[in-house]
């Protein structure tokens, strides 16, 4: 074959490899990951060891195998106890290098070996110190705190181009449950890529009899899914205006008269950008910070909220209005139960089931009916 076509083994090669690297999010098959970079300081520049270390999983022998057990395993107790990690986040990263080694050498860490040795031992450190693994608190933002809030740092009407584009994505965040990075760059080095970020050309709008806007959708990746559909974006309505937040009227407004683009550019342009920096699409990172400082700015506790503050607030408060797990489901993107995780309790309904506890008169027919038969019961019949 090699001689009958010379080069496709070689074409072969790289067109898979590349492949396999446009498999992760960050289109390098993860070479920038944080986990990788890491495990390059650990191997390549503390212990003077190749990063790549591709064994045979059937001729390499146990106590070889062990050993790059252990390797790994030091590799997890350095990342808690000297770069700072806490153990989920290393166990995690473990597998990241894990998986970047497999795409990288066609082989796991170990021969194949497996890690659970190395998840223990995880474990144990944290069992060591006495206490589980800390959460990080994230709270949604309320609508009317939204407003208040873009109305305080941006004006009524956020007249500027920077902050017309910050007024329009917070509320269309707000109220399409999106993702930060589903309108935001999250990329490593902030780049814009068409295919994954939402252009000025994604966003559309029907008119009524008088020319006035009436609807308003955009179209966006679902960014946790897999693979191509990764890339695959989708309508998601946007309303007009409502009581508190009106953000289809701030993307027509961003769009018509305040940060226009010519019709050529549209395809080209980041929908949210930041006109003092070249126009570049803003960032996750970015997003974080701003929405911290509009929280700030009306007397909220700012490290309370975070780039997904936005998707937190739009599903708890479709829970408050009393929509269907499945309608919070569809309108979130989600296609398991996780949307559970992102809707806060209502302090009011809490309340009200807390307090129907302490007088709650329970029939519990199975636990009644348990005791009725266990006092027929006589040491004789246990006989």
């Amino acid at each position: 074959m090699a001689a009958a076509q010379p080069g496709f083994l070689e074409a072969y090669r790289d067109g898979a490899m590349r492949a396999h690297n446009a498999s992760c999010k960050d289109g390098q098959g993860n070479n920038s990951h944080t986990a990788v970079q890491h495990w390059g300081r650990f191997t390549v520049q503390g212990l003077k060891l190749s990063m790549l270390r591709p064994l045979d999983p059937i001729n390499t022998t146990l106590p070889i195998k062990l050993g790059e057990v252990d390797l790994v395993e030091a590799f997890a107790w350095w990342l808690v106890t000297h770069v700072g990690v806490n153990t989920e986040t290393a166990w995690s990263y473990t597998n990241v290098v894990n998986a970047w080694h497999h795409r990288s050498t066609g082989v796991y860490l170990a021969a194949n070996h497996p890690l659970v040795r190395v998840q223990k031992m995880l474990d144990g450190l944290q069992r060591l110190t006495g206490a589980p693994v800390p959460r990080r608190k994230r709270i949604g933002v309320r609508p009317e705190h939204m407003q208040r809030a873009i109305s305080a740092r941006y004006g009524i009407d956020a007249r500027s181009a920077r902050d017309s584009n910050w007024a329009a994505l917070f509320e269309t965040a707000l109220v399409t449950l999106a993702r930060a990075g589903e309108l935001a760059s999250n990329l490593r080095a902030g780049q814009f890529m068409p295919a994954r970020h939402p252009s000025r050309a994604d966003v559309h709008f029907k008119y009524d009899a008088h020319g006035q806007p009436c609807k308003c959708s955009i179209w966006i990746v679902n960014s946790k899914a897999r693979g191509a559909e990764a890339l695959r974006k989708l309508e998601v309505h946007v309303p007009m205006c409502g009581k508190f937040l009106s953000p289809g009227v701030r993307l027509f407004d961003l769009i018509h008269h305040v940060d226009p683009v010519s019709p050529e550019l549209a395809a080209s342009t980041p929908l949210f950008r930041d006109p003092t920096n070249g126009g570049r699409i803003f960032t996750v990172d970015a997003v974080r910070e701003e929405i911290r400082a509009l929280m700030c700015g009306i007397g909220r506790v700012g490290t309370l909220y975070g780039a997904h503050s936005m998707r937190i607030g739009g599903a708890t408060a479709l829970a408050f209005l009393g929509a269907a797990p499945e309608a919070i489901k569809a309108h979130g993107r989600w296609r398991s139960d996780a949307y559970m995780r992102y809707v806060r309790e209502r302090e009011r309904e809490c309340m009200f089931y807390t307090r129907g506890i302490c007088g709650a008169d329970v029939d519990d027919y199975e636990a009644d009916y348990l005791d009725f038969e266990a006092g027929e019961i006589s040491d004789s019949d246990l006989m």
